[in-house]
């Protein structure tokens, strides 16, 4: 028994029943580059010979008949045999890099990380409303001019030990943290960093098999829903683009190109720390303020104002009424910095009281309307 494998168009092919050269001459119409094409193009629109699910799920395995398998004989005519290996690894390495892993999951590594990211962050959010209420505090009960008189250590007294005036809590040794000017922009640029530094690290190793040395540009949109369960949108930094958002990061990620594919890597390593991803964000944030500040347009970011958050509770919540509603109601709330007051308003008529004094006087309640 034997066999021939072909890779690549030669002028004669052999046949191994008749023992014939068959000649495989094109005819002399074709011009040069047509007897170049290895194989016959498929015309626009066709179905592929196989569909592209069942060569993801089996292009791994793609080999050359080997000796040990029996054959008498194995002749490589088209090409020999180190260029044809070659090409059937160039084929595979191109088929990982542009097929989805269907059954890609997270590994353990990934979800201990991100469940510890996200405990993280809420903390520092947290931490951050505390800072701006204590900050809002001390302005609203001192003077500026006493705050700064006040900050100042006096002779003999550690400075490090007083009270910090931009967070109102004692500093001691540390002072404020990084994240402490941050605005809702900066807490965007900081997920954005670490969530595409875990997930550029874990992939790697989860599909380590399919030898990437990233994620697959193409598929980021893919992938990044595997892992977070949540939708890719790069618009919340105010870009369209994956480009866009590396510009936004360089320090945390990039793009490399191998082959004809271009992938997503981190630039720190693997078990970087939160701390320094917030320290990046802070050094930008400070050379930001400095550009705009020296008339540098280009630093401004165009990331969308934050949502404001919605109000606890059924139906639009307290505070959350409309101003129709209360005028209906004959009050007119007056929103202060720290309370509520509420004046009558001229003319308005009490729906309570009216209904009070109709009911001791035994007439019907009149409608709020003035409906009867």
């Amino acid at each position: 028994m034997s066999m021939e494998v072909r890779n690549l168009p030669k002028k004669k092919a052999r046949t191994e029943e008749s023992g014939l050269d068959a000649e495989m001459s094109a005819p002399a119409d074709v011009s040069k580059a047509s007897k170049e094409v290895w194989w016959i193009p498929r015309k626009k629109g066709s179905p592929p010979d196989v569909a592209p699910k069942i060569i993801a799920q089996s292009y791994l395995g793609f080999t050359f008949p080997a000796d040990t398998e029996g054959f008498d004989k194995i002749e490589f005519v088209w090409r020999p045999k180190v260029e044809a290996g070659q090409y059937l690894q160039n084929y595979i390495s191109e088929k990982k890099a542009s097929m989805i892993i269907e059954d890609l999951t997270p590994s353990e590594w990934f979800k201990e990380k991100l469940q510890v990211w996200k405990k993280t962050l809420s903390e520092m959010k947290k931490k951050h409303r505390e800072i701006l209420a204590n900050k809002d505090k001390k302005k609203g009960t001192k003077d500026i001019k006493e705050d700064a008189k006040e900050s100042k250590p006096k002779d003999g007294e550690n400075a490090e030990t007083k009270e910090d005036v931009r967070t109102g809590q004692g500093s001691e040794d540390q002072g404020p943290p990084a994240f402490a000017d941050f605005k809702h922009e900066d807490w965007l640029l900081l997920s954005w960093r670490y969530e595409l530094h875990i997930l550029a690290h874990s992939f790697i190793e989860d599909a380590k098999e399919h030898e990437y040395p990233g994620v697959p540009c193409e598929h980021i949109a893919h992938y990044y829903h595997v892992y977070f369960k949540s939708t890719y949108n790069p618009k919340q930094l105010g870009v369209s683009s994956l480009e866009d958002i590396v510009d936004l990061t360089s320090d945390t990620v990039k793009i490399s190109a191998k082959g004809s594919m271009n992938f997503v890597e981190a630039v720190l390593g693997k078990e970087a720390e939160v701390k320094s991803f917030v320290e990046l964000v802070e050094e930008c944030r400070q050379d930001r303020e400095r550009r705009i500040e020296a008339g540098d347009e280009s630093a401004m970011l165009t990331i969308p104002a934050a949502k404001p958050e919605a109000a606890k509770g059924k139906g639009r919540g307290k505070g959350q009424r409309k101003q129709a509603d209360i005028i209906k109601r004959g009050v007119k709330q007056q929103w202060t910095k720290r309370r509520i007051v509420s004046k009558p308003i001229k003319g308005a008529r009490s729906t309570q009281g009216s209904k009070g004094e109709d009911k001791k006087n035994g007439k019907k309640p009149s409608h709020p309307c003035g409906k009867q």
